[in-house]
Formats: structure tokens, C-alpha cells, sequence
């Protein structure tokens, strides 16, 4: 699915090193996945917790549709990623 909207972002080296980790563990394909899977993440934590579910996600029924796929700081430029 291609990206509607780019956005750059700037990550502690820490959340940097983290990103590429996932990519050439092959659990992603780009940097762009997995910030957006996390973002995914937080929106159904801050769901759960906005319907009483203090703590951990209910059991997904149906996607939320908002959802779909798809000190020293790095970049990182969010754009259009392969696959998941």
C-alpha cells in the first residue's frame, strides 16, 4: 500500500539503531513498517485504555481503520515501505 503522506522524523540513537535492527532481522522491510506498526500499537493501547481496558488491548474484533497498511538524534524519512 503506498503512503498517502511523508513525514521526516528525528529518533534517538537508541530508536534508530532499534528501527534498523528490525529491518535486517528481516522482520521488516523498511524503517517506514516499523514505525508504523508501532504507531498502529500505540493507537490500540490508547484505545484500550480510553475503554476501560487499563493496561493491555482487548481482544481485536475488526481493525481500527486509522490503522491500515500500512541526545544526538537520526532521521529517519517515513515514506512508502515494502512489505508485512
Amino acid at each position: 500500500m503506498a503512503a498517502k503522506h511523508t513525514l521526516h522524523v528525528a529518533l534517538t540513537e537508541p530508536l534508530a539503531r532499534y528501527v534498523a535492527e528490525q529491518v535486517v532481522s528481516g522482520e521488516y522491510a523498511t524503517a517506514s513498517e516499523v514505525v508504523r506498526t508501532g504507531l498502529r500499537l500505540l493507537i490500540e493501547r490508547n484505545l484500550a485504555r480510553a475503554n476501560g481496558h487499563h493496561g493491555r488491548a482487548p481482544e481485536r474484533k475488526q481493525e481500527d481503520p486509522r490503522c491500515r497498511k500500512g541526545k544526538s538524534s537520526a532521521p529517519v524519512d517515513v515514506a512508502p515501505g515494502g512489505r508485512r
